[in-house]
């Protein structure tokens, strides 16, 4: 054992951990889809939408993983819940929604962050049914050129003859 303890100093090994000191915290913007549509059960007895979203959100993993970006990369997620308009992460918070106007939450945060420096991008968790009227998604898109860029992810099976009108974003 002292043997072994004498070779491992020789070989100098170090432990290191990397800590940015003076850096501005920057912004990951998620937007969740809360819409009626997100409780669907794609396969009987497995969680609706809603449910996989949530508990893959509130799972050790990604805690675990949220903390780590927010000590050693300064990168903060700011959760919002969304069906026609962007709302605020509430603990409890339903998919009851009665539209998914992606559109409209893009302008909404646009008006919200859009003015500041320190934006990472924007995550969307959609099951993709853009019903919205008020703004064209494609358009508020293009608007967020220079200011962050826009990451989709999609929930739900596209392929899944169920729910052919749902289309994965």
């Amino acid at each position: 054992l002292v043997l072994l303890l004498a070779f491992s100093m020789m070989m100098r090994p170090s432990f290191a951990t990397t800590q940015l000191e003076g850096v501005e915290v920057t912004k990951l913007l998620v937007v969740v889809d809360a819409s009626e549509s997100m409780n669907v059960v794609e396969v009987e007895g497995t969680p609706s939408r809603w449910e996989q979203v949530t508990n893959l959100w509130e799972s050790r993993n990604v805690q675990r993983r949220l903390e780590q970006l927010k000590f050693e990369q300064k990168i903060e997620a700011v959760r919002y819940f969304a069906a026609k308009d962007l709302g605020p992460d509430e603990p409890k918070a339903r998919a009851d929604g009665k539209h998914t106007d992606i559109g409209a939450w893009l302008h909404q945060l646009r008006q919200k962050h859009g003015h500041e420096k320190s934006l990472r991008g924007v995550l969307l968790i959609s099951d993709g049914a853009d019903n919205g009227t008020q703004f064209a998604a494609p358009d508020e898109a293009v608007r967020w050129r220079g200011i962050a860029p826009i990451h989709t992810f999609g929930v739900g099976d596209p392929n899944n003859p169920k729910f052919r009108k749902d289309i994965a974003l």
